[in-house]
C-alpha cells in the first residue's frame, strides 16, 4: 500500500458548501456546531420549490456540492450517492439521526428512490471518513436527512407534469407538551422508457406514510416515529451481448421498508446531555428479470436493529462526547439461509478550544462478530485567523465489513458472485479546509482532500467480488454564496482524480463538475430562479468493458408564487433539451414541465 505521507494530491478539485447563509448546525445524533465538528459540512435547506419540482431525495442530493448521484434510468432501478468520488456503499444514510440501510442489497446500502422529499426539512452532508462518530459504513461520509416536526399545521400538495404526486400532512400540538404528526404521499410516473432508445413507457410508483410523536416533560424529550415506504419500478434490462438496454415489459424492481424508532433525550444537569436511541427496520426486496428464455423473480428479506447510548459533557476547555453503539443486521434470500451480523462499538471524542485554536481527538473500538475489533481514530486542528477567516486540518480513519451478499452471493449463469475470503475495507484520509464568512452575506469555502481505501472491494464479471489493493480519491473543492438585495447566488465546482490499483476507471464519477444557482425575489410573493449543471468526462464499466461518457450540461428554470396559505411552483427541466448519458443505455430526463400547488391549513 502506498504510504499516506508520500501521497500529495497531484490533481485538485473544487466544491461549494453553502446553500444557506445561516450558521450550520449538524443535528445528527446530537447537535454540534460546524466549528466543533472540524469537518466539511454541507446543509441543503428544502423549500416548497424543491419539494414540488424534485420528486425524490436523489433529486435534491444531486444539488449538494461534492455529492454525485449514481442511478439507472429516469425513475426506476436503484439510486445511491457517492461523496467525493468514493463508492456509494461508503456513504452512510441517516434519517433523523438513525441508520437506514438495506442489509439485503449487495453493497449493504439503501435505494434512495424509496425516500420522498415532501416532509424533509433539510439534508446535512458530512464529508470524509466519519467512522469514529458514526461507526462502520461511514468511509466516504454521512448523509443525514432531517424531517419536519409537528407544528400544529397541515398541508395538501398536488403536482403534475413528468410525474404526478398527491401528499397530505396534518399535525396537532396538545396542551400536555406533546405533538402528533401524520403525513402520507403517493407519486407516479410513466413519462418515458427507461431504455435510451426504447418506445414503451415504464411505470414507477412511490408511496408511503410517516407518523411522528413528540413528548416533552421537564428535562426529558421523547421523539418516536413509524415509517413505511414502497417503491415499485418497471425496468428495462441490459443486453450484454449487444451492449445496449432494450425494452422489457415484465422486468421490475420492488423495495419495501418498514421502520420504527425513538430517541430519548435527557438534560441531566447544566453540563451533561444524554441520549438513548433505538431503531428497527425491516426490508422486503424483489427483482424480476429475464434469464435465458424465461423470467425469474428473486426475493430478499432483511432487518436492522440499532441501539445507541450517547452522552455529551460540556466543560472547559471543550465538550466531550462518548457512548456505546450496537447494530444487528439480518439477511435472507431464496438462495442464502438467514445470516445475522452484529457490531458492538464504544467511542470517545474530545474537543478543545482557546481563543484562536481548536482541536479534536477521537477514538472508536469497532467490533464485528466475523472480523474482530478495529481501532479507529480522528485528529483535527483548526485556527481562527481573524473574525472572517478560518482554517482546518483533519486526519481520520474508517472501515467497512463486507456485506452478506458479497460473501455468500450465489453463483449465476454469468459466473461466481460471493467470496467468503473477502476482508474488510480500511480507509484513511486527510483534509485541509479554508472558510471565509463576511457578515453572513458573502461566503467562500474550499478544501483539499485525500482518501485512500485499502483492500477495496470490487466486482469482476465472471469472478465475483474480490479485494483490490487500494483505491485513492483526491481533489479540491471551492465555492461560495453571495447575497445582494433581491439576489441570492451560489456556485461550486469540483475536480476529482481517482486511482484504482486494478487499473480500471471508476464508474460514473465525473472528473469535473460545476453547479450554479441563482434566485431573484421579484416581490414578496414571487421568486424566479435557475440551476445550471455541468458534468465532465466519466467512464462506465459494463461486463468488464469500459465505455467513455461525454460531458454534458443542463439548465433548469423555476418560478414560485406564495400568498397567504397557497404556494405554486412551476419548473422547466433541461430547457435546452440536451441529449446526454448518465448511465450507459438508459434514458435521461429531456425537456419536461412540472407544476405543483401546496395549500396550508
Amino acid at each position: 500500500m502506498k504510504k499516506l505521507s508520500l501521497l500529495i494530491p497531484s490533481l485538485i478539485a473544487f466544491n461549494t458548501f453553502a446553500y444557506e447563509l445561516e450558521p450550520i448546525i449538524v443535528s445528527s445524533k446530537q447537535s454540534h456546531s460546524e466549528k466543533e465538528l472540524l469537518d466539511t459540512v454541507s446543509v441543503y435547506k428544502v423549500n416548497t420549490s424543491d419539494a414540488s419540482s424534485s420528486t425524490r431525495v436523489v433529486d435534491l442530493l444531486g444539488k449538494i456540492p461534492g455529492v454525485e448521484v449514481i442511478k439507472s434510468g429516469l425513475f426506476g432501478g436503484t439510486a445511491g450517492v457517492a461523496i467525493r468520488g468514493q463508492e456509494t456503499r461508503h456513504t452512510l444514510v441517516l434519517v433523523d439521526g438513525k441508520k437506514l440501510y438495506d442489509s439485503t442489497t449487495p453493497n449493504r446500502g439503501l435505494n434512495l428512490n424509496v425516500l420522498n422529499t415532501s416532509e424533509i426539512e433539510k439534508i446535512e452532508v458530512l464529508k470524509g471518513a466519519q467512522s469514529v462518530m458514526y461507526g462502520s459504513d461511514a468511509i466516504g461520509g454521512v448523509v443525514n436527512i432531517i424531517t419536519k416536526k409537528a407544528d400544529g399545521k397541515g398541508s395538501l400538495m398536488v403536482s403534475g407534469g413528468y410525474y404526478s404526486e398527491l401528499g397530505i400532512s396534518s399535525s396537532h400540538v396538545f396542551q400536555n407538551e406533546s405533538a402528533l404528526k401524520l403525513s402520507a404521499y403517493v407519486q407516479n410516473s410513466d413519462f418515458d422508457s427507461e431504455a435510451k432508445d426504447g418506445t414503451e413507457k415504464d411505470q414507477s410508483e412511490n408511496k408511503g406514510f410517516d407518523l411522528k410523536h413528540t413528548f416533552d416533560y421537564k428535562n426529558f424529550s421523547l421523539d418516536s416515529n413509524i415509517k413505511y415506504s414502497k417503491n415499485f419500478s418497471e425496468v428495462d434490462e441490459y443486453d450484454y451481448t449487444n451492449n445496449e438496454t432494450i425494452d422489457d415489459k415484465f422486468s421490475n424492481n420492488s423495495d419495501e421498508v418498514h421502520s420504527f424508532g425513538f430517541d430519548l433525550s435527557h438534560k441531566a444537569n447544566s453540563t451533561l446531555d444524554l441520549k438513548y436511541i433505538f431503531a428497527s427496520s425491516r426490508y422486503n426486496r424483489s427483482i424480476k428479470y429475464k434469464e435465458s428464455l424465461d423470467y425469474t423473480k428473486d426475493s430478499y428479506e432483511g432487518g436492522l436493529d440499532e441501539f445507541e447510548f450517547r452522552g455529551k459533557l460540556k466543560r472547559v476547555p471543550g465538550p466531550m462526547s462518548f457512548g456505546i453503539h450496537t447494530v444487528s443486521e439480518r439477511y435472507e434470500s431464496d438462495d442464502v439461509n438467514e445470516k445475522i451480523v452484529t457490531m458492538n462499538d464504544v467511542f470517545l471524542s474530545q474537543y478543545y478550544e482557546d481563543r484562536i485554536n481548536f482541536y479534536e481527538l477521537g477514538g472508536r473500538i469497532a467490533s464485528n462478530n466475523d472480523y474482530g475489533s478495529h481501532l479507529l481514530y480522528s485528529l483535527g486542528y483548526g485556527r481562527n485567523l481573524n473574525k472572517e477567516n478560518q482554517i482546518k486540518l483533519t486526519h481520520k480513519t474508517a472501515y467497512k465489513a463486507p456485506s452478506v451478499y458479497q460473501l455468500r452471493g450465489p453463483e449465476t449463469s454469468y459466473g461466481l458472485v460471493g467470496n467468503e475470503n473477502l476482508g474488510p475495507e480500511k480507509s484513511r484520509g486527510v483534509e485541509l479546509a479554508y472558510l471565509f464568512n463576511l457578515n453572513k452575506q458573502y461566503t467562500l469555502n474550499s478544501a483539499i482532500f485525500y482518501n485512500e481505501v485499502e483492500d477495496l472491494i470490487d466486482f469482476k464479471s465472471g469472478t465475483g467480488y474480490v479485494n483490490e489493493d487500494y483505491g485513492i480519491y483526491r481533489g479540491l473543492e471551492i465555492g461560495g454564496n453571495a447575497s445582494y438585495e433581491k439576489f441570492l447566488v451560489s456556485a461550486n465546482a469540483t475536480f476529482l482524480n481517482i486511482s484504482l490499483s486494478s487499473g480500471d476507471e471508476a464508474s460514473n464519477r465525473p472528473d469535473f463538475s460545476l453547479n450554479t444557482k441563482m434566485d431573484y425575489k421579484y416581490n414578496d410573493h414571487q421568486t424566479f430562479g435557475f440551476v445550471w449543471n455541468w458534468k465532465g468526462r466519466r467512464f462506465e464499466t459494463v461486463s468488464n468493458e469500459t465505455f467513455k461518457l461525454s460531458p454534458y450540461d443542463s439548465l433548469d428554470l423555476n418560478y414560485s408564487f406564495s400568498k397567504n396559505r397557497t404556494e405554486v411552483v412551476a419548473t422547466v427541466t433541461n430547457i435546452f433539451d440536451r441529449e446526454y448519458e448518465v448511465k450507459r443505455g438508459y434514458s435521461v430526463l429531456r425537456r419536461a414541465f412540472q407544476v405543483g400547488m401546496k395549500y396550508k391549513f
